[in-house]
């Protein structure tokens, strides 16, 4: 879980951020790195990022290891 700090619940709502910060996150978890063979070995059905503001959950980022097959 990642806590936001100093932006307001609906900039971290918008499509463009949320997009950005899919984009980032699957760009690394597409790598083939030790780490992220390690991850993806672990949890074979995928992760999710959430994201909150204040304690309240605010965006949840799915990543599947299909989604690296798009890119």
């Amino acid at each position: 879980m990642f806590s936001v700090r100093n932006t307001p619940e609906q900039a971290l709502l918008l499509p463009t951020t949320i997009d950005a910060i899919r984009q980032k996150l699957l760009k690394t978890y597409c790598e083939n790195s030790d780490e992220m063979k390690t991850l993806k070995n672990d949890f074979p059905d995928g992760i999710n990022y959430h994201y909150d503001i204040n304690n309240k959950e605010i965006i949840i980022i799915e990543l599947k290891s299909t989604d690296c097959e798009v890119n």
